[in-house]
């Protein structure tokens, strides 16, 4: 037999005699294929993700939102302070940026002047 089901194992297509292939299921794609203790196929699906409702999130490694959401499906974006690191999908299908802050590479320096704005040499 060959199963299809959801990631909570509800059927979602008509249960097959044998062994057949996986199959194109309209709104779901294929994330695993397991078999049973009685040899048969179990095809797992999930839920596509409505694009149209897909966020673009920029965040930093903790999961802070370092700059607003945007709609849709954007690429990654230069936030100042921050360095990019890398790009997730969430189980939501939104897509997430993921940033790190960058360090302060400035160096201090202490000048030491008399009320006259004169340098000492120390």
């Amino acid at each position: 037999m060959t199963k299809f089901v959801d990631e909570n194992g509800n059927e979602i297509a008509q249960t097959q005699k044998g062994k057949n292939p996986s199959q194109n299921i309209e709104g779901y794609e294929i994330i695993t294929t397991k078999t049973d203790d009685k040899g048969n196929i179990i095809y797992v699906y999930r839920k596509k993700p409505d694009s149209t409702k897909v966020v673009t999130k920029f965040v930093d490694e903790k999961g802070n939102t370092i700059a607003e959401n945007e709609n849709g499906k954007k690429a990654k974006k230069d936030i100042k302070g921050y360095e990019f690191v890398k790009t997730e999908t969430d189980k939501d299908g939104n897509i997430v940026h993921i940033y790190k802050k960058k360090e302060n590479t400035s160096k201090v320096v202490t000048k030491f002047v008399d009320e006259k704005g004169i340098q000492s040499r120390k």
